[in-house]
């Protein structure tokens, strides 16, 4: 309504934190415009804090001048008690600011990430100043950066306040609690940790220097997994104390000053009761000293050089063993993880059937000793322990109300349903499957990842994954054409549902992992990092700054998008000249489940013999000339060899490179 008219309004509620936020919000609301060199032709009266003096006087000269000039103006004040009964009869509008919430910080979350972080991540940032809010939800960035950065903001805003108290406890793991021989599903990670065990032991007994131990590991995976359980049951096993840490409790003390001073006494409580172990959460927190999207770069390079410091500083740190945590590794310093500090990353996966049983039979704690809990395991596939753990005391509650002993038929109803997909989209499950395990094989040579075996499954819950995995080639030389190659297996699935069932189903897409996304990260990255598109210039490496530059860049997008598409083109023509393959493939995944690539050669050999395939050349190779850009891509077809070396990298189809 006051869009472009002349008139004065005031806006009480403004803190210190908020002034610049609030002045851009008003030059909105009144239609500002810049003109020329002058600035905007709207005024913004600040008279908040030590500014309120004369503030009725001054609030009628105001209002006098705006009527004579026809000007549009607003004032800014701190509360209604500033507001004169004449300013109030005068003014057009008097806007009164409500505090911000958990609704509108998730409503604002909702618009620019499509979901939202927990309550205590909504206090978190609706604690900062206006202004800063505005830094931390920002368009492309996940709710876990944004909470990082808020993280550090809210240090950073404590700078100007007093510090809290210095006196802190360290806190310690309870004694009580399971060892790592106690737990199941922790891969390379709980191989390390019992290395650990023996070394510790060794360098106690005097029997090895502390130089032949390791200094630290950053443990990765996804949320629910056991990073922090692991920490315990490592320290338990090796019989020291385990002192826990983030960068969050450092930053609840106050200011950056108070922040590296926590720092600092939790490593030299450490030091002090040595041998121990020193877990870190939430590694990611601490931010990245190079990372060009972080604005509070600055901020960051002081705590982490601070962190730096302690890991090989001067002082030492004989006796300490630091362990990390984060669930995106990708997001940590780089110099953090040099040898010497923080020198091993390891990955907990979701843990697999057997791993699964291990983790019920610990849980249960004795109870349903000689029940068969495989079929209940096999059903919780893509679960992490803590769901596990959930699953548990679910069961048992429903025993509880029962006044009753526990039951496996509670643990089954606890579980996931076992409803199954349709016949329809089960057949394309099994198509989309086979056209990468055949593709895939099909240009191994080229893209230097040889399809393993690929698996399917009828069932519907959340953890099930229709895949196929694949081994990449230890220093395999990556092309251009290797790249391509990658990018048209990812496609493939997409391609055999096309030729196969004259449709494209939505499971190449959606989830954070799938086909789609993977190619397209393949493909911005040769444009923008790795100097195989149009251009040599090195534009980035992280993913979120991937997506941002593919959301900003229409000429990227179109590059881009002309790469996918002639990609699919190709996966097209091979699953055209090999449906017959596929579909053998697909019929051995819908019958059992899972198909080895090995089926391939036995498949394709039948097809020579009964002269339905085309024509090969030699050993099963031909070189086509299919275009990619002003450049010819080969096709090469080839039977699988068993001398490939290769490197235990599984993903779901072609897994994305790093970039």
């Amino acid at each position: 309504m006051l869009h472009n008219v002349p008139c004065t309004i005031g806006i009480v509620g403004v803190d210190e934190g908020s002034i610049t936020a609030i002045t851009y919000g008003a030059r909105d609301i009144l239609g500002a415009w810049v003109v020329g060199s002058l600035g905007h032709d709207v005024s913004i009266y600040d008279r908040t804090g030590s500014r309120r003096r004369n503030l009725d006087k001054d609030l009628r000269s105001l209002i006098v001048e705006a009527a004579k000039g026809g000007d549009r103006s607003a004032v800014l004040l701190d509360t209604m008690d500033d507001v004169s009964p004449a300013f109030s009869a005068s003014a057009e509008g008097i806007v009164v600011l409500e505090p911000v919430d958990r609704a509108l910080v998730r409503a604002a979350f909702m618009v620019t990430a499509k979901r939202a972080p927990g309550p205590e991540g909504l206090d978190l940032v609706a604690s900062l100043p206006l202004d800063l809010i505005d830094s931390v939800i920002a368009p492309r960035r996940s709710v876990e950066r944004s909470l990082g950065i808020a993280k550090r903001l809210l240090a950073a805003v404590r700078s100007e306040g007093h510090p809290v108290d210095d006196a802190a406890e360290v806190p310690e793991e309870p004694v009580d609690g399971p060892r790592l021989e106690d737990l199941s599903g922790l891969g390379e990670v709980g191989e390390w940790g019992n290395d650990l065990v023996r070394d510790l032991a060794d360098y106690r007994s005097g029997a090895i220097p502390w130089s032949d131990v390791d200094r630290g590991v950053l443990v990765a995976g996804p949320p629910g997994v056991g990073k922090t359980m692991f920490a315990g049951a490592l320290a338990r096993s090796c019989g020291i104390p385990l002192h826990i840490h983030s960068c969050a409790s450092w930053q609840s003390r106050g200011h950056l000053g108070d922040l590296l001073k926590a720092m600092t006494r939790a490593f030299d409580e450490a030091r002090r009761a040595a041998p121990c172990i020193l877990f870190l959460d939430e590694m990611d927190a601490f931010g990245s000293r190079t990372d060009p999207g972080d604005r509070y770069a600055a901020y960051s390079r002081q705590v982490i050089d601070g962190l730096l410091e302690q890991l090989d500083g001067a002082k030492g740190r004989e006796g300490v063993v630091v362990v990390g945590a984060t669930n995106h590794a990708n997001l940590i310093d780089e110099a953090i993880l040099r040898p010497g500090r923080l020198e091993r990353v390891l990955v907990i996966q979701h843990p697999d059937r057997t791993a699964r049983v291990g983790i019920l039979r610990h849980h249960l704690r004795g109870t349903l000793e000689r029940a068969d809990l495989r079929p209940v395991a096999e059903r919780l596939e893509g679960s992490t322990g803590a769901e596990i753990e959930l699953l548990v005391r679910d069961a048992r509650r429903r025993a509880r109300k029962r006044r009753e002993e526990m039951r496996l038929a509670d643990i089954e109803a606890s579980a996931p349903s076992t409803e199954e997909c349709s016949d329809a989209l089960f057949r394309r499950i099994c198509v989309h499957e086979a056209g990468h395990l055949v593709v895939g094989a099909l240009l191994a040579d080229i893209s230097g990842s040889d399809p393993i075996e690929a698996k399917v499954d009828r069932r519907l819950y959340v953890g099930v994954a229709n895949r196929t995995d694949f081994v990449r080639r230890s220093g395999f030389d990556l092309t251009r054409d290797s790249f391509l190659a990658e990018i048209t297996t990812l496609l493939a699935g997409l391609a055999a549902e096309e030729e196969v069932l004259e449709s494209r189903g939505s499971g190449a897409g959606g989830v954070s992992a799938c086909d789609l996304r993977s190619a397209t990260e393949l493909a911005t990255a040769m444009e923008v990092a790795h100097g195989l598109g149009e251009a040599l210039l090195h534009r980035a490496k992280a993913r979120e700054r991937l997506d941002a530059l593919l959301d900003n860049d229409g000429d990227l997008r179109r590059r881009v998008s002309r790469t996918l598409d002639e990609c699919f083109g190709r996966a097209r023509e091979l699953v055209e000249s090999e449906r017959r393959v596929i579909e053998r493939v697909a019929q051995e995944l819908a019958s059992f489940g899972m198909c080895s690539a090995s089926i391939i050669d036995r498949a394709t050999r039948q097809d020579l013999e009964t002269g339905t395939s085309r024509e090969r050349k030699g050993s099963y190779v031909r070189q086509t000339g299919t275009r990619a850009g002003s450049r010819t891509f080969p096709i090469a077809l080839r039977p699988r060899t068993e001398d490939q070396a290769g490197s235990a990298a599984v993903g779901q189809s072609a897994p994305p490179r790093e970039s």
